[in-house]
């Protein structure tokens, strides 16, 4: 098809096409506090994303869209978001299974870094990866229902976690089926790519219990140099559903992870200028004899990591409403290893250990009112970080690994805390529609005590270091820290006519620039005695944070009319106390600090057009203006040339172009993403062109059933024109130091998907 051969004036035609669409709503009158959910639907199935009827900017994709943006790998939560409007991600892979490091996850949204989007389970917040972990790819998509994805102010009852300046995005998961049911899926592919999926719904016993159980498995080789990402992926899933009394339900579920994988090299900034030559760059297939050479050895540079997540979701009607508890607990295990050219004053292998366990739960009591709802929670969380630990290797001429020292050791002599209860309402009269509510949230974190990196300490395990004769450095350690704010949000709704919708929202979000007080203590570390000289103490240096803080509005409309349907949104968004990465000329150390002001807006279009029982076009259209407000200062008076330039990876300009066409049991689904260019620093001096790459999704679903089994056959190509382009951009919000690396894209990749329903 034309469609497919990304000329110039096809891509017009499908665009024009796809911006007149329009999903409309309507509001609800009496009793129903909402507009009606609008979900443009035909023979063709769900559309690509499904804009919500509440006033607020708020996308769900369903399944349908999770299948055709997760890939064949299916295990990622970020990667099923990207067909909406102004989220801007490439994974490193094909697949979407590749990790990349202990920070994973880039991805910006509104020109905001993943690290600060609030990530839920049905309401249960995890801390998103680059917060160390492998939350967002720790579940497989099978199991999910539907993501919603709330930019702008988010709701009370979500934005939960660490941070919310990015938005929020909440998972439901696919209830365990009232008939039993068995699913069976296996994938292959190039870079001999294998998954396999297995699901077994119990359907309802005599009691109403119903339960879903599933497992997979993934393994990949990387697509450029050596090693495998994974070479393992394994994921176990138990769901147990029961209905009580008076309408009341009960819901118990477990997620538990594994993953191991080589990492991929990143590119440096000259690198990816000339990404021709390096797009198979990558580290060393094997070892040399040279230490400097050899810490880019791939099994150097790997990661390992466990999650697990127990969470129950509990209703109970009670009085005049209904009581709902949300009770949580997640551990969560990382081995990294890195190979640096510069570790301590040398080549070398750093081995870091970080484990963690959260705790907490949601509770929350509604009234039912003649127009809406109102209802008041509380949120409770408790994280365990008990050290955080890494230790130096040096490469022998041999290749092997010599024991060099420990080069951090912290103890976190306490729990980071959160507590925010919050009041929220849902009400409607006529054609208005209003909803906001109100949160406070207390976070503390605890003393982190350092303790000196004696070169006599012994090598032994991370779990025992600190009781093997480690003594606590009293300088460099520092006390605890509470941060406090009021996160207020509105929305305003109102139906002009059957077929069109206004709304306006606004609200504040936040965001958690520090993770513990060991990032203080490291630019302390680094050169303890030019702050000395300057009078500057590592406690000064923890006084400095600030919590970050962003209003935000949006104003939009939803409109349909027949088949066509378009939501077209503009936005503002000022953030301040935006912490940024500088470098510190007193003692030349990179750290955080609120030294920022920024401001974004820009609009989204989400359209969708029925062109008939067999065809479906969609679009998803941004412009963002993302800029910080100043020039970022230094502590010596000196200022980074930051004003008025485009916050880092973050394009201005985006196009998500999508077609579902349906030939009898056959579907065919093109997809285009056009992504404007980028830079990977403040000033805007490290520019990365633009790039457009096409993805093709073929299926084929036989009506008739094949041995008892509905059977479905999937092929996917990935980059179909084997584009060469910087993909992700690994950039913080920083000023003249800590430069960008980069990824480049995947080449073009084939997979193949059975399925057999039982």
């Amino acid at each position: 098809m034309e469609i497919l051969r990304m000329k110039r004036s096809t891509r017009a035609v499908l665009l024009a096409l796809s911006a007149a669409a329009c999903p409309p709503a309507a509001l609800a009158a009496g009793d129903d506090p909402v507009l009606d959910t609008v979900q443009v639907r035909g023979k063709t199935g769900a559309p690509f994303v499904e804009p919500t009827a509440q006033p607020r900017s708020e996308t769900t994709i369903g399944r349908e869209g999770i299948a055709n943006a997760a890939r064949a790998g299916q295990s990622s939560i970020y990667q099923a978001l990207d067909m909406a409007p102004s989220v801007s991600l490439e994974s490193l892979d094909a697949y979407g299974i590749a990790r990349s490091g202990p920070g994973g996850g880039n991805m910006r949204i509104r020109g905001q870094n993943s690290s600060n989007l609030s990530l839920s389970i049905e309401g249960i917040p995890l801390a998103p990866p680059p917060r160390f972990g492998p939350r967002e790819a720790a579940f497989d998509a099978e199991n999910f229902a539907a993501i919603r994805l709330l930019k702008g102010a988010s709701p009370v009852e979500f934005g939960n976690g660490w941070g919310s300046s990015a938005g929020s995005a909440d998972v439901a998961l696919r209830a365990p089926n009232e008939e039993r049911h068995f699913q069976v899926k296996q994938g292959i592919g190039g870079d001999r790519f294998r998954r396999t999926f297995l699901r077994f719904d119990t359907g309802a016993w005599a009691s109403g219990t119903r339960a879903a159980l599933s497992y997979s498995n993934a393994s990949a080789d990387k697509w450029r140099g050596a090693g495998e990402a994974p070479d393992k992926r394994e994921n176990v899933f138990l769901d147990v559903f029961q209905p009580l009394a008076n309408g009341g339900s009960a819901r118990v579920f477990v997620n538990h992870y594994e993953y191991a994988g080589s990492l991929y090299r990143p590119l440096s900034y000259a690198q990816a200028r000339d990404i021709r030559s390096f797009r198979d760059y990558d580290f060393n297939a094997g070892l040399s004899g040279t230490p400097s050479r050899d810490v880019a050895y791939h099994d150097y540079n790997r990661l390992d990591e466990r999650f697990t997540l127990l969470g129950g979701l509990f209703s109970l009607p009670l009085g005049d409403g209904t009581l709902r508890l949300k009770p949580y607990y997640a551990e969560e295990r990382l081995h990294n290893l890195d190979g640096l050219a510069n570790l301590v004053g040398a080549p070398g292998v750093r081995d870091w250990r970080s484990d963690k366990t959260m705790y907490g739960a949601i509770g929350e009591y509604a009234w039912k009112l003649a127009g809406g709802e109102i209802a008041a929670g509380f949120w409770g969380e408790n994280y365990e970080w008990p050290a955080m630990t890494r230790k130096t290797y040096r490469v022998a001429a041999d290749g092997s690994l010599v024991y060099g020292g420990w080069n951090a050791l912290y103890k976190y002599d306490g729990d980071y805390t959160s507590r925010a209860p919050y009041a929220r309402f849902e009400l409607a009269a006529g054609p208005w529609t209003l909803s906001g509510g109100i949160k406070h949230i207390t976070w503390k974190q605890p003393t982190t005590l350092n303790y000196v990196l004696d070169p006599t300490l012994p090598d032994v395990s991370h779990d025992r270091i600190l009781s093997s004769g480690a003594r606590v450095d009293a300088e460099s350690s520092v006390g605890g820290h509470t941060d406090r704010a009021w996160l207020p949000n509105l929305g305003v709704g109102y139906a002009l006519s059957p077929d069109l919708a206004l709304y306006a929202s606004a609200g504040r979000n936040f965001n958690r620039a520090y993770f513990g007080g060991g990032q203080m203590i490291g630019a302390f570390q680094t050169n303890p005695a030019a702050f000395r000289a300057a009078g500057i103490t590592a406690e000064d240096l923890r006084r400095s944070e600030k919590l970050e803080l962003v209003d935000t509005l949006d104003v939009g409309a939803r409109w349909q009319r027949g088949a066509l349907s378009l939501a077209p949104t503009l936005f503002f968004s000022r953030y301040k106390d935006k912490a940024v990465r500088i470098l510190d000329p007193v003692a030349n150390v990179v750290y955080n600090q609120p030294a920022s002001k920024a401001t974004a807006y820009g609009l989204e279009i989400e359209a969708n057009w029925e062109a008939s029982q067999s065809a479906q076009l969609f679009a998803a259209l941004s412009w963002n203006d993302a800029t910080f407000d100043a020039d970022i200062p230094l502590l010596n008076g000196a200022r980074v040339a930051a004003k008025g330039k485009q916050l880092p990876d973050t394009p201005k300009r985006m196009a998500k172009l999508g077609a579902s066409l349906r030939w009898g049991d056959f579907e065919f689904v093109p997809l285009l993403k056009w992504i404007d260019a980028r830079y990977g620093d403040v000033t805007n001096t490290q520019k990365i062109s633009g790039y457009a790459v096409t993805d093709l999704n073929l299926r084929y679903a036989h009506r008739e059933p094949v041995l008892g089994a509905r059977v479905n056959v999937g092929l996917s190509v990935v980059n179909l024109f084997d584009k060469r382009y910087v993909s992700a951009i690994a950039a913080s919000d920083d000023g003249s130091a800590n430069q960008a690396t980069y990824y480049p894209g995947a080449p073009r990749t084939v997979a193949l998907t059975l399925e057999a329903n039982f």
